[in-house]
């Protein structure tokens, strides 16, 4: 193989670890970060070319690696061992617990896996130490982190986890410029922050940031209390993001599907906590949110 290629950031533990177990088996390939819905047709049918988290196929003979057109299937990681090393998700206790936070997101993750018998927590350090992984240079260390999980995919527990890689990756000097790229994000979410406008549309709270957040989302809605957030989307800033805030007890009453009623769809996530609309920020209309909600 000669490239890996994924969606710009936000990075999340799925692509981030798929990306790296590829680079564990193909040390030589490139690292390439595109648009998500701007892919070059011929990326898709080169062998060559491995597409991880993006693209809308799930093809294993052409390396097309994606789950987000699919409920049913598993994340892309699990999409990446399943082919390569023959791993299913069920498999491994990490990787149950890595796909069940990617696909239907972390609070409802932990309902799912509570279910059945693992409780699913974390804390200040534990997103920090995950924020600070995820800026780490793959090209350099994703090798080593493929390596990594290849070893450790017995653990049990997500803090376990996140705490030895981390304390791995640290013992390599692997993140000292991490470290200071979340410092950055997280004086720039206090900034950003400020601007924020809290509206209210058939009783639902929508918080309004005339910018994106690449991280602290849940932070946000912890200080907003919003059910939703409108804003731009970091990978197009002409197109807008719509994101529902999962652990709101009004998170059923919305169904952002609706809202390409409104406005060109983009990108709706599958399991339907973020919709992506083909328009920019400043068009964008908060009253038309009343059709995302339902008064029942």
């Amino acid at each position: 193989m000669k490239k890996i290629i994924s969606h710009l950031p936000p990075r999340h533990l799925d692509d981030f670890l798929a990306i790296s177990i590829l680079k564990n088996i193909s040390t030589t390939s490139i690292i390439e970060y595109i648009n998500p819905h701007k892919i070059p047709k011929n990326y898709y049918l080169d062998k060559e070319n491995i597409l991880v988290d993006l693209g809308g196929i799930h093809s294993p003979k052409f390396n097309n690696f994606d789950h987000h057109q699919d409920i049913n299937l598993p994340c892309s990681l699990g999409l990446v061992l399943k082919k390569f090393y023959g791993i299913k998700v069920i498999q491994s206790p990490i990787l149950n617990i890595i796909d069940k936070i990617d696909r239907f997101g972390f609070y409802q993750a932990k309902k799912i896996l509570l279910e059945n018998n693992i409780d699913l927590k974390t804390n200040r350090e534990i997103e920090y130490k995950r924020r600070v992984i995820l800026s780490a240079d793959l090209m350099k260390h994703g090798r080593f982190i493929g390596e990594f999980l290849i070893n450790n995919l017995s653990i049990h527990d997500y803090e376990i986890f996140i705490k030895k890689l981390y304390s791995d990756l640290d013992n390599l000097h692997a993140l000292d410029e991490p470290k200071l790229i979340i410092m950055k994000e997280d004086e720039d979410f206090q900034s950003k922050i400020k601007d924020v406008k809290v509206y209210e549309v058939l009783g639902f709270k929508i918080a309004f940031l005339n910018d994106c957040l690449y991280s602290n989302i849940n932070e946000l809605f912890n200080k907003t209390n919003a059910d939703i957030l409108i804003q731009k989307n970091g990978m197009d800033l002409n197109q807008t993001i719509i994101l529902k805030n999962t652990k709101s007890p009004n998170n059923v009453k919305i169904n952002l599907d609706n809202i390409f009623r409104k406005y060109k769809k983009i990108f709706l996530h599958a399991t339907g906590f973020l919709a992506v609309i083909d328009v920019p920020l400043h068009y964008f209309n908060i009253d038309d949110l009343k059709i995302v909600f339902d008064q029942n």
